[in-house]
């Protein structure tokens, strides 16, 4: 296995065990649910809907990148990650419930445009993709960047 497997499969790793942490710490941090014998019923579908919700998107936006690169999965994962991690800050720091949910929203429609722009990347294969892992890496990010401005595009128009 390579290197740049290896990388693209931590990347990925962390990329999904940081929604498992923040909706245990969302649906049972304020809650006395370790303490019962049985949790209830509705915090653990509270859970496993909020682990759907968030890594939802995150894998839409790099999972057909596996047939390009390793590193095309990389920067991807590693973007979606990032974001999520800065809409689950300012989340942190709002009081609006209107306003979370504002942000997830986005965050689904956006992951939507990633996965229907590495879609068409996936189909045509082309060779910017495909020549060098650093080119993989920084077309990838690039285009998964630009499905920000697009989602909220998107979002704006409906």
């Amino acid at each position: 296995m390579t290197l740049e497997k290896k990388i693209a499969i931590a990347s990925v790793v962390l990329c999904l065990l940081t929604p498992h942490i923040f909706s245990i710490y969302l649906v049972f941090a304020d809650s006395d649910v370790l303490a019962q014998p049985e949790p209830p019923l509705g915090q653990i579908l509270l859970f496993f809907f909020n682990l759907a919700w968030f890594t939802g998107p995150m894998i839409a936006s790099f999972i057909l990148y596996t047939r390009l690169r390793s590193a095309a999965v990389t920067s991807a994962a590693l973007l979606a990650l990032a974001l999520y991690v800065f809409l689950s800050y300012s989340l942190l720091l709002r009081d609006g419930v209107q306003d979370g949910s504002l942000i997830w929203v986005i965050y689904l429609i956006w992951g939507v445009a990633c996965f229907v722009l590495s879609s068409l990347i996936a189909l045509f294969k082309p060779a910017i993709f495909i020549r060098s892992a650093k080119s993989a890496f920084f077309s990838t990010l690039i285009i998964n960047l630009l499905a920000v401005p697009l989602a909220i595009m998107i979002f704006k128009i409906m």
